[in-house]
């Protein structure tokens, strides 16, 4: 009973170590030339919407949210270099960035800088995305820390985590474990998000599929890289859907082969449910679970906790 109690008031511990994300909820849009931009973020609008065939790549989505009032869409474009209909470059990937949105039509590349400031070494970034691709295009999520060394006069890599999206029709809960690659806090953060690969990019050869569109809402920082136990093993999570009915589906992208378990606890810090994960996709049979909310912990072969989270069931 007190290992029970133990890993429950951990769970307790890491959910309420929160951070804001700027605008994270993409609620507050502001005028940027023809277009409107989420604020505290940079989206590639201000370049496919003046391209010489207009295209919204980054929009406000107020029909389909997860929360709150509005979301993020972003969908795949095709550029065109000249007024004509060749050449051009199709699949290129709606972006946002809480950096700078850099396309270079020169060499037809995508680079993600700079970021915001933030000196918290944050161990997840969280949210919900919902995806529907073109063929089998796929898109990304990605988090960067750093730390400006005055001695070598450049930025150092604190840690970083990546999200690959796959197709999904409802919105789905995410979190991505960043993996530290330096001692220290950052001073920056730096969110990149994509509805397509950014690279290779070439004249009539994009790297993605133009049409794949990314919505992503209520975006938020959980616990502290050296505080809170994160295994370097798992890359990121996926929960759905959400609110779960009958199945949860947990899918688990890892750095390195290892065994793990999961266990579900109630509000009252009451087992539930546990078995082992399964490879990519472990379904969990909720049908004789009641409507509320429910924590999640992902268990090593020590039965150290590696992650953790809340999910709701509504039936």
């Amino acid at each position: 009973m007190k290992k029970l109690i133990s890993i429950y008031l951990f769970v307790f511990a890491t959910l309420s170590t929160f951070a804001q994300v700027p605008n994270g909820g993409f609620e507050t849009w502001v005028p940027y030339g023809v277009v409107q931009v989420p604020s505290s973020w940079n989206t590639t609008d201000s370049i496919s919407f003046t391209n010489p065939i207009p295209q919204h790549s980054a929009s406000q989505d107020i029909l389909e949210v997860q929360s709150g009032t509005a979301s993020l869409r972003l969908t795949s474009w095709t550029f065109y270099v000249t007024p004509g209909p060749l050449p051009f470059v199709p699949g290129l990937p709606g972006c946002a960035s809480t950096g700078s949105v850099i396309i270079d039509a020169g060499t037809f590349t995508i680079t993600p800088t700079g970021g915001t400031p933030d000196n918290v070494a944050h161990a997840m970034l969280n949210g919900y995305y919902k995806y529907s691709p073109v063929n089998s295009d796929t898109g990304s999520i990605e988090v960067l820390l750093s730390h400006y060394n005055n001695a070598t006069s450049s930025k150092d890599t604190i840690a970083t985590g990546i999200f690959q999206t796959t197709g999904q029709a409802t919105y789905t809960q995410f979190s991505i474990l960043l993996s530290r690659k330096n001692i220290g806090d950052p001073d920056t953060a730096l969110i990149w998000i994509q509805s397509s690969p950014r690279a290779p990019i070439a004249i009539g050869n994009g790297p993605g599929e133009t049409g794949s569109s990314l919505q992503v809402d209520s975006l938020y920082y959980t616990g502290l890289i050296g505080v809170d136990e994160i295994s370097s093993a798992i890359q990121s999570v996926a929960l759905y859907p959400v609110p779960a009915v009958n199945v949860l589906n947990i899918r688990l992208e890892l750095l390195k082969s290892v065994s793990l378990t999961y266990r579900i606890y109630d509000v009252k810090g009451q087992l539930v449910a546990s078995d082992l994960i399964e490879p990519k996709v472990t379904a969990v049979d909720l049908s004789a679970f009641a409507t509320g909310t429910y924590y999640l912990n992902v268990l090593d072969q020590q039965n150290k906790v590696q992650y953790t989270t809340h999910f709701s069931v509504s039936k």
